[in-house]
């Protein structure tokens, strides 16, 4: 009903829907992921948004779109993150490669160093853990703070290997 009221008043070009995550059967409040937190653009005109094959940055909004947010989070949908630590695993495994296939073909910048790789590591578990609140999710909380800084030392260290190999494929590579 709320999605019929913005297009019939013509209340933006791109709505941005709060997103109900939940981990492993439990809505999250913290970490950027909870409800006002994590609003992606759902319901949209074509001409105004186009989307790329990057995981995390997925969306191309034209500068001269009208912007609508939702912000009550009883008008978001619901998105099952994460049910098992299977899917967890293959999810973040899938990802991290898609994410450093983006790097080594020049789509996106590298965490080149270690000290960037560390800092970097440290900066999602903070601003994840303590700024966005993640402790409210207690346990949960921990773990996916931690889990998403593993994810951008598994994304740095596929990058390396296909740089070093010069492929995509490079357990190919390395058999040989």
């Amino acid at each position: 009903k709320r999605l019929i009221e913005i297009a019939e008043k013509d209340l933006g070009d791109v709505i941005y829907i709060p997103r109900l995550n939940y981990y492993f059967g439990t809505p999250i409040k913290g970490l950027g992921w909870g409800a006002i937190q994590d609003k992606i653009p759902r319901f949209f005109k074509k001409e105004y948004l186009s989307f790329s094959d990057k995981i995390h940055d997925f969306t191309d909004i034209k500068n001269n779109s009208k912007i609508y947010h939702i912000n009550n989070s009883e008008e978001g949908f619901i998105h099952f993150a994460y049910q098992t630590v299977d899917q967890l695993i293959n999810k973040i495994n899938r990802y991290t490669t898609i994410e450093a296939k983006n790097q080594y073909e020049g789509k996106k910048k590298p965490l080149k160093s270690l000290f960037k790789l560390f800092f970097q590591m440290i900066k999602v578990f903070v601003s994840m853990f303590f700024i966005k609140k993640g402790f409210k999710d207690k346990r949960k909380g921990l773990e996916l703070s931690l889990i998403m800084s593993f994810y951008r030392l598994l994304t740095t260290m596929k990058y390396r290997l296909m740089n070093q190999y010069h492929t995509e494929n490079y357990g190919i590579e390395i058999e040989k």
